[in-house]
């Protein structure tokens, strides 16, 4: 017999989860080298959403039913994994990693920098930064040309979190910057990918380049903060970090605390952002109906000009859109986290040393929740639908304490970036070409979304 109570947790009298064992946990193994999200979403077809995996003397579970997302999500028995703490030299303690009682502290000095006021100041910001990333790709439309998507996504997203986070400008002396965090991101997702890394400590050519790129970031962050102790100017994040006080003792955060928490947003949005308007690119093309309807909404609200803040409210079409792209292709697909104590999901032992793997990308296709969930239907975000639908039905920023902090950044940023490239391009899928999801750092379209661009009539 299942129960599902009001947090749409089910109850199942059984104590014992399928799941791969033996030689058919020995494939999984393999496969998820290979192609972690296929493994895991092929387990969850054959086992369902809540399985264990058993390798030797190692457990993982697999949760993506809302009830059990809800559960790890708001315990304090679920940590960040260990498996990300090669990480600590880059950004320290964070907010994404800080696991000490600090971290409340630096949740309070934070939160006020993304709040909506200060987010609409940054709308002018991105909507220029979008007009001249746009102007190069104005001579390939006229010409009807292929153009990668990524590379003009990502290249967008890296001048907008410099200009935003930093207060810089791209150009020769940032390319380093971005060299550096790029080293980082590869060396992390090599070690999440390999069935055995050697420890971080020792002078393996990877470990070293690791080492050089993080001091050339901390030299850069560094020098900044001591840029902006000395100087009131500007208005990026960094600026308004370095002002922030703590409303219950008045202090500000040291230069370490700076340093971590600059660094963690910057590694956090570094391409998140690109990835999801690739994939929203994608979902359009192959859905021109939707395309045309949005496109009608944008000349509509917009009358052809750059979309101001106020604006995006007037775009519910937009926003339906973003967010039925980010259920299909959430860029962070799944979460892992470390089993602190002893627990219990219904009726299920979760020992402790035990791993729990949270996928996201399975939770927002469940056909309980998501009639026909491979389609793509931005109607299913009418402000009537969500009303039905269990809180951990769809959370492709997280939730709980540990939810996003810049979630409202970045569909901002999105949505902005959509609207701007709609009013000017058409883009269609190269035909014969496959487009396929890759999990290298995060969820993006494999090879780089190759599309052909034309002006729009």
């Amino acid at each position: 017999m299942i129960i599902e109570n009001d947090a749409g947790l089910r109850r199942d009298s059984s104590r014992e989860l399928p799941g791969p064992r033996g030689a058919a946990a020995l494939k999984f193994v393999w496969g998820f080298y290979r192609d972690p999200l296929a493994a895991f979403n092929s387990a969850a077809r054959e086992y369902g959403p809540f399985f264990h995996l058993k390798v030797g003397p190692y457990t993982l579970t697999h949760v993506a039913e809302p009830g059990h997302v809800y559960h790890v999500l708001h315990s304090d028995n679920y940590e960040m994994s260990g498996v990300f703490a090669p990480s600590q030299p880059l950004v320290g303690e964070g907010l994404a990693t800080n696991k000490s009682e600090s971290w409340l502290r630096q949740r309070r000095m934070v939160q006020p920098v993304f709040h909506q006021q200060q987010i609409a100041c940054f709308t002018e910001a991105i909507a220029g930064k979008t007009a001249t990333a746009l102007e190069t790709w104005r001579g390939p439309a006229g010409r009807g040309e292929i153009v990668s998507v990524m590379e003009m996504a990502l290249a967008l997203n890296h001048q907008i979190l410099l200009k935003t986070l930093f207060g810089v400008d791209y150009g020769l002396e940032t390319e380093w910057i971005l060299q550096a965090m790029n080293v980082t991101r590869d060396y992390m997702a090599r070690r999440l990918r390999a069935p055995v890394s050697l420890p971080a400590t020792w002078p393996t050519p990877g470990n070293r380049r690791f080492c050089q790129a993080v001091q050339i970031l901390d030299q850069f962050i560094y020098g900044l903060i001591g840029q902006r102790r000395s100087s009131n100017e500007g208005s990026d994040v960094l600026l308004m970090l370095s002002q922030a006080r703590d409303q219950e003792t008045g202090e500000g955060m040291s230069d370490r605390e700076l340093h971590d928490e600059i660094l963690t947003l910057f590694y956090a949005a570094y391409e998140d952002p690109a990835n999801a308007l690739a994939w929203i690119l994608y979902l359009l093309a192959e859905n021109p109906a939707a395309e045309e309807r949005l496109r009608a909404e944008i000349a509509l609200t917009l009358g052809g000009r750059r979309p101001a803040y106020d604006d995006l409210r007037n775009l519910s079409y937009l926003t339906m859109v973003v967010e039925e792209g980010l259920r299909l292709y959430p860029p962070t697909w799944s979460m892992l986290r470390d089993v602190v104590a002893d627990d219990e999901i219904d009726g299920v032992a979760i020992p402790k040393g035990s791993l729990m793997l949270v996928n996201i990308y399975a939770s927002h296709r469940l056909p309980d929740y998501w009639p026909n969930p491979d389609v793509f239907d931005p109607t299913r975000f009418t402000p009537e639908q969500p009303a039905g639908r269990p809180r951990y039905a769809y959370y492709p920023f997280s939730g709980g304490s540990r939810q996003c902090i810049g979630s409202a950044f970045a569909m901002m940023e999105i949505k902005v970036i959509l609207a701007m490239l709609l009013q000017r391009y058409r883009l269609a899928l190269v035909p014969g070409v496959p487009v396929r999801p890759d999990t290298h750092i995060s969820l993006h379209p494999a090879g780089g979304l190759p599309m052909i661009v034309r002006n729009v009539s």
